[in-house]
């Protein structure tokens, strides 16, 4: 789940993994539709998924759809076949027919991405160019755009805080000794010692001035203006299904239901990731329109410019004085995180 992280139109590939049945040369019913993004391909990942599984997995000629966007397409597919999911990425089909509509979706989705592409390649164009001091007068259509991306942010803040209810309850739920491996991966993650700047920086304020350098920096700041009206229902069926969410992880977390978790985890993590991609595209457009100009009236702001900024020189500092670089560095920590999995495995 990315949140409002990177954005998610990097090309990869969609994969339509078959199974075969225990024992036979026939194809189960069930299907695996997830992603694999560039510069990997669906062959590793079907070596990946074959471990653990009982059954002989297969990717036949045909079942593998390069496009841009991956992410998007995926978590699109996701949705539109819900109805056949039977958990995590698999979904069961009852007939070939029903298989080959999936597969004739993820072509047009990619035709859809490569068509959205360009608009968001404009879009970094232009955030390297330097702004003017210029606003230029909002219209009807950016306005309505503008007031879409609103929502977006609104609805994606709702998943986060959906997701932030399942990792504290994850969390405690593990600290009281029980089971959590049907909802959570737990990772234990190493953190390197870091020098403690701020620290040294009190102790010996000449010696950390005399390390002060310019840096030239590109900065780029991009301000939403309109604020999402969350009084008046928005009717979408996105709003809907979020709204599900939101009750399925309420209702696990009052019963303390690990397993019910599974659901909602999954379901939030493909609704972030198409507000991810509407998020992108939306404000895409919006800067595409701001061209140059300083901002959008009442609508945005989006100010590039170079500036130049002082930073620590820490790699002369150690140069100069490395013992009183090593005093100041943090120690070695090993933190555990227990992170709401996102589990592949047919239920």
């Amino acid at each position: 789940m990315t949140f409002g992280g990177v954005l998610s139109y990097k090309s990869g590939e969609i994969y339509f993994v078959r199974e075969f049945e225990s024992g036979s040369k026939s194809l189960s019913p069930f299907v695996k539709i997830g992603l694999v993004a560039s510069p990997r391909v669906s062959e590793e990942r079907l070596l990946e998924h074959q471990t653990g599984n009982p059954r002989q997995l297969h990717i036949p000629d045909g079942h593998v759809i390069a496009t841009e966007a991956v992410a998007m397409v995926e978590a699109q597919l996701h949705r539109r076949f819900g109805k056949f999911r039977v958990g995590g990425e698999w979904f069961r089909f009852g007939s070939d027919q029903e298989l080959s509509e999936a597969i004739a979706s993820s072509r047009e989705l990619a035709l859809e991405a490569e068509s959205l592409i360009p608009v968001l390649r404009e879009a970094e164009r232009m955030a390297l160019l330097p702004s003017t001091s210029e606003l230029i007068p909002a219209t009807d259509e950016i306005l309505e755009e503008a007031n879409r991306l609103a929502l977006s942010k609104e609805q994606l803040k709702i998943l986060k805080k959906a997701d932030d209810d399942i990792k504290s309850f994850l969390v405690d739920a593990r600290e009281k000794g029980e089971d959590v491996g049907k909802a959570a991966e737990v990772q234990l993650r190493k953190f390197k010692p870091k020098f403690q700047e701020a620290e040294f920086a009190e102790k010996y304020p000449d010696i950390y001035d005399e390390f002060l350098v310019p840096v030239n920096k590109w900065e780029v700041r991009f301000l939403l203006k309109i604020k999402a009206d969350s009084s008046v229902p928005s009717g979408d069926a996105l709003s809907g299904e979020i709204g599900d969410v939101e009750r399925m992880v309420a209702e696990a977390i009052d019963s303390r239901s690990i397993a019910d978790l599974g659901e909602p985890i999954l379901a939030s993590a493909r609704l972030a990731g198409l507000l991810d991609w509407d998020i992108a595209l939306a404000e895409s457009r919006i800067k595409v329109t701001c061209g140059q100009a300083a901002g959008i009236e009442g609508v945005c702001t989006w100010k590039r410019l170079g500036v130049a900024r002082m930073e620590f020189d820490s790699a002369q500092f150690v140069i100069k004085y490395p013992d009183l670089y090593t005093s100041y560095l943090s120690d070695e920590v090993t933190k555990e995180y227990v992170l709401p999995a996102k589990g592949s495995k047919r239920m």
